[in-house]
């Protein structure tokens, strides 16, 4: 038995909650670093219907980092097609910085440089430095 405080697993759309909270936070994330004018509902939509999809998907892997006492605690989740593009990862700004992006997208086996389909432009400085070593990191000269 691990001592982890931390489980990784595949998401359970059978967990109450899990699925919408997964396209409630990408959808939330996604709209707000999106500048477009196009209206609400047809953003929505159109999105929604993408996450669905990738979700459903069992060519992409969906994970979800969860507090091991309490495996319906989402602490984040990653969604990716291993070797082609990584979709979207996640982490609850309270666990942030702690490492938890990067055993996500390890356990997805996204390898380095992976490209991503949609980013914030914060994300892509975060996720360039997740793939750098530990010991070898220092502030992004760019």
């Amino acid at each position: 038995m691990s001592d982890d405080p931390i489980l990784i697993r595949q998401m359970n759309p059978a967990v109450e909650g899990e699925e919408s909270f997964i396209l409630a936070t990408w959808l939330r994330e996604l709209r707000d670093a999106d500048p477009s004018g196009l209206p609400d509902q047809l953003w929505f939509d159109a999105h929604r219907a993408h996450i669905k999809t990738v979700l459903a998907d069992p060519k992409s892997v969906v994970l979800v980092a969860a507090a091991a006492d309490d495996p319906a605690q989402i602490l984040g989740y990653v969604a990716a097609y291993p070797g082609s593009h990584l979709e979207w990862v996640h982490v609850k700004k309270r666990y942030r910085g702690e490492g938890l992006a990067g055993r996500l997208l390890r356990a997805a086996k996204v390898p380095s440089p992976t490209p991503s389909r949609f980013s914030t432009p914060s994300a892509r400085t975060k996720i360039r430095h997740l793939w750098r070593s530990r010991d070898l990191r220092r502030p992004d000269p760019r």
